[in-house]
């Protein structure tokens, strides 16, 4: 379930607990424990994008799902530490 989390957030773009909860099928108070597990693993980390979108949006793997602009709710993004957690 974890790993599906991570995968949801890098492939499909999901960033938001609500969309992700939504497609995991799982209500959000489980879907709270398992962002908690990732968050204190260092494989997600949340809060505001702290990129510099000239130079990182056109390679970053969030850029479809990021609302730096426009952030309205807490997003999500993967880790390093995360990407190889998916991998593995």
């Amino acid at each position: 379930m974890l790993k599906r989390i991570l995968r949801l957030i890098l492939e499909e773009k999901v960033a938001h607990k609500k969309e992700i909860a939504k497609k995991m099928g799982v209500q959000m108070s489980a879907l709270e424990d398992m962002l908690d597990i990732l968050l204190e693993n260092g494989y997600l980390r949340f809060g505001k994008c702290e990129c510099n979108p000239e130079v990182s949006c056109p390679t970053c793997p969030m850029a479809e799902a990021c609302h730096q602009k426009k952030m309205v709710a807490q997003e999500y993004y993967v880790t390093e530490s995360g990407e190889r957690f998916v991998k593995s």
